[in-house]
């Protein structure tokens, strides 16, 4: 041991701790990297929860200017649009915005959406449906318009069977709750 020169005692003896400390570098470094991965998962869940209130507001005004419109009562109810045209824009622009925004989600809350956007294939069935409509604007035209109505909700449903889905995938308290309001 006394021929070996001193640099490499002193290399031998820094070798060990210098491996440990790269070591449980390395672990960290992992560790972080898939918390990292889990908040940026448990965000885009979130977030995707949050995105189709548009499509939904959007829906639920075009459904409520049309069961007032077809009762009649266009002028005797404040409804958020006014006129087919209005409402069937913004709708369009909703539903055209949401997807975009599912584009660069995962594949998880993509899923979770596809029955909901889906089910607007009929949408353009139920407005041919209104635009077709030869009743009476009035009171007695309310089973028309009863039914107008539950077709949307039909299409506006599973919206918030897809948030349901979503929200439970959190697994963060604090952003579960965000997606629940």
């Amino acid at each position: 041991m006394r021929r070996i020169p001193i640099r490499i005692k002193l290399a031998a003896a820094l070798t060990v701790p210098l491996l440990g400390l790269f070591l449980l570098t390395v672990l960290e470094v992992v560790s972080t990297s898939r918390e990292v991965d889990d908040v940026r998962s448990q965000t885009e869940l979130a977030r995707a929860s949050i995105g189709p209130e548009g499509v939904l507001s959007t829906l639920q005004n075009e459904r409520t200017w049309a069961a007032v419109d077809l009762i009649g009562s266009a002028e005797l109810v404040t409804v958020p649009v006014v006129g087919y045209d209005e409402s069937r824009a913004q709708t369009d622009a909703a539903v055209a915005s949401f997807r975009e925004t599912l584009e660069g989600e995962s594949r998880e809350v993509a899923q979770a959406y596809a029955p909901a956007l889906d089910r607007l294939s009929d949408l353009d069935e139920i407005r041919a449906t209104i635009d077709g409509s030869t009743n009476e604007k009035s009171l007695a035209n309310a089973p028309f318009a009863d039914e107008v109505y539950a077709r949307y909700t039909e299409l506006i449903t599973p919206y918030f069977e897809a948030n349901d889905k979503v929200a439970v995938a959190v697994d963060d308290a604090d952003l579960r709750e965000i997606t629940t309001l």
